[in-house]
């Protein structure tokens, strides 16, 4: 009895050495990858830093009151917007139902900005909010529709003209 539980515990512990050895050979690996491109961003870190030094340049130039600390740094492939993930085209569309008229993207953006408590003036929000809107706009074919070609129009398509499937008999 006593030799069988030592059996069953050695195999036990075998198997967990098994699945470290798997994770550390997985963790090595990721690391050696990780080391093989740090030269490479070592050389973008300093690239970076010259372009952002000739920018606080040419930015001192064009626009003496820009003060470079006041810039919030962004992180790339992230959203940009300062609401909530889906509060801008859940507002948008909101804004459209109450029109009674077709709205060009970038009207609605304004409309869109002010509803949700920001400048609509702001030259940079309102073009991070206009393409977030005809992107989104645009992927809600089954919703929504362009009725113009040059700005584009939009208007939400009556529940009679849509094409919903109808329920299996």
């Amino acid at each position: 009895m006593a030799i069988s539980n030592y059996r069953i515990g050695i195999k036990r512990q075998y198997a967990r050495w098994l699945g470290e050895r798997m994770q550390l050979d997985k963790d090595i690996k990721q690391i050696e990858e990780a080391y093989e491109t740090l030269e490479q961003k070592k050389q973008r870190l300093e690239r970076i830093d010259v372009l952002t030094d000739a920018t606080e340049t040419l930015m001192s130039e064009l626009e003496p009151s820009w003060d470079p600390k006041k810039i919030a740094p962004q992180k790339t492939n992230r959203q940009h917007l300062p609401w909530e993930h889906g509060a801008t085209t859940n507002t948008a569309f909101d804004v459209i139902r109450e029109l009674s008229a077709p709205i060009s993207t970038l009207e609605l953006a304004r409309l869109t900005i002010a509803r949700l408590g920001s400048d609509p003036e702001d030259p940079d929000l309102l073009d991070r909010v206009r393409s977030n809107l005809d992107n989104s706009l645009r992927n809600a074919s089954a919703f929504i529709r362009n009725t113009g070609g040059r700005p584009s129009r939009w208007e939400i398509i009556p529940d009679n003209e849509m094409d919903i499937p109808s329920p299996p008999v």
